[in-house]
């Protein structure tokens, strides 16, 4: 089982989107990192904006296709009767991605640790509470756009 956490992301244009996002401290990034399933990603942004960038990466399931939208989002974990810290994160978009995931980095920024991978338990870092995970969210895979002969973008 995953160590999932319930997760509020916001966009720049205030556009925000709940989910459950699995700590997965193998998605590594120098800066804090949320990848978004395409599916979740149409919630926060009608279109993508100008400037976004396209790059691959390496997944356990082999190169992945990314989105990289141009201004970071915020993340921050949606627990009752607590503050909770707000992350600037780089927001990655997959089309083939059923989960969203945070990366390494964002998991340390948002200062939270795995207790048990096995168990899905994640507890604040600054606490002894042992927290269990949230269940799956899963979004559906969105099916890449196919040009029609003859039409130019």
């Amino acid at each position: 089982m995953a160590a999932r956490v319930p997760l509020l992301v916001t966009a720049p244009s205030g556009a925000s989107l709940r989910c459950a996002a699995i700590l997965n401290g193998g998605f590594e990034s120098e800066e804090p990192a949320v990848l978004l399933p395409g599916s979740a990603a149409v919630q926060l942004y009608s279109s993508y904006p100008r400037g976004t960038g396209s790059a691959s990466g390496d997944a356990a399931t082999g190169e992945v296709e990314l989105r990289i939208l141009p201004w970071p989002v915020s993340a921050c974990l949606s627990v009752p009767a607590r503050t909770c810290p707000l992350v600037a994160c780089t927001a990655a978009v997959s089309d083939g991605a059923t989960e969203v995931l945070l990366s390494d980095s964002a998991i340390d920024a948002l200062g939270l640790r795995v207790e048990s991978f096995r168990l899905g338990c994640w507890r604040f870092a600054d606490e002894s509470l042992v927290r269990a995970s949230e269940p799956p969210q899963i979004w559906p895979r969105r099916r890449p756009r196919r040009r029609r002969p003859g039409k130019r973008r």
